[in-house]
């Protein structure tokens, strides 16, 4: 939520708004990290310094080297825990995140998910992943449809010609 607001703090128009709910959300935040039996409890202590990082998502348009320094920076600081299991937890809690925000508004937590996935991207695979589209076209199958037959030989007439079948959605 508080990179949400720090994105919007350049728009004039929501500065205010924005300036405010920060200050609010760093009050709660100091209340949160405050109660170390809490932190702790909730698994989340190791997550407040790999969050406080800058953004490594691409958005955020960070030189290579700072980029690359950034990440050594992740790298090292998810090594502070020394047990592998432990490590793995927490990169999963981070990936957990991701996938929650995910499913929030696009246009209020969209940062936040470019920013969080690409830190789950650095600590699982060392380097921001690329979006990888799968072909999930189904292969044609027999049919009993007389129209959906001359449908399909109108495409290969079309195809043929060199005309482009434009795709409705």
């Amino acid at each position: 939520m508080r990179a949400i607001s720090q994105v919007k703090l350049p728009i004039a128009s929501v500065e205010g708004q924005a300036r405010q709910k920060l200050a609010e959300l760093s009050e709660i935040r100091a209340a949160l990290e405050g109660d170390a039996s809490l932190m702790s409890s909730a698994g989340i202590d190791a997550l407040t310094s790999l969050a406080a990082l800058p953004d490594l998502s691409i958005a955020s348009g960070q030189t290579n080297a700072n980029h690359d320094r950034v990440c050594e920076q992740a790298r090292a600081l998810l090594e502070l825990t020394s047990d592998p299991q432990q490590q793995l937890m927490i990169v999963r809690n981070i990936g957990c995140t991701y996938c929650q925000a995910q499913r929030h508004g696009f246009q209020a937590y969209n940062p936040m998910v470019q920013r969080v996935a690409a830190l789950y991207d650095v600590l699982l695979y060392g380097q921001v992943q690329p979006f990888v589209g799968h072909d999930i076209q189904r292969k044609a199958r027999a049919t009993t449809s007389k129209m959906v037959e001359m449908s399909r030989s109108a495409d290969k007439v079309l195809q043929e010609s060199g005309i482009e079948i434009p795709l409705f959605w």
